[in-house]
């Protein structure tokens, strides 16, 4: 949301008032900060993003940073930086990489594997329902042959399921 001329020219009372809306924030899997590269002020916003996150507690959510309107930008002095992507959504310049870095960051540490779950503990599929991605489901004697793409969080809890040769895909 673009809020950072909204907060920066607010008193501090009102800054207070509208941090505690900004704390949805820190459910964020990942924060996209769109910074105005055509702007003259555009490292103040991008200061200003970043004070507002710590001051809500959520310094430590990744974070891509979002340089857009290159097209319109004076300055076209682009930092390499591991967390950022110059753009143009006007004509898609940048699009590509803005994709490839958010699925990086949000689904980097996934793992594509095989799990087997009998029947008797069928929560453990119903788990992996919720918070995988099921590729495909095989239903056998004793249970069920499941190949998903789960967190590395899920990965570990329910890797006793595995099936031999489960490397990242």
């Amino acid at each position: 949301s673009d809020t950072v001329g909204f907060v920066s020219s607010l008193p501090t009372l009102l800054i207070e008032s509208f941090k505690s809306t900004l704390r949805e924030i820190l459910e964020a899997d990942l924060l996209i900060n769109v910074i105005d590269f055509s702007s003259d002020n555009y490292e103040r916003q991008k200061e200003i993003t970043l004070k507002t996150l710590e001051s809500i507690g959520a310094q430590d959510i990744p974070i891509i940073h979002v340089y857009n309107k290159i097209d319109l930008a004076s300055n076209n002095i682009f930092r390499t930086e591991d967390d950022s992507v110059y753009m143009s959504a006007t004509n898609r310049e940048g699009m590509d990489k803005l994709i490839s870095m958010i699925k990086e960051k949000l689904f980097g540490s996934y793992r594509i594997c095989t799990m087997f779950i009998p029947y008797n503990e069928s929560h453990v599929f119903g788990q992996l329902s919720n918070n995988a991605k099921i590729f495909s489901k095989i239903e056998q004697e004793k249970g069920i042959e499941v190949r998903v793409r789960c967190s590395k969080i899920d990965y570990e809890r329910f890797k006793k399921y595995l099936v031999g040769g489960n490397d990242n895909e």
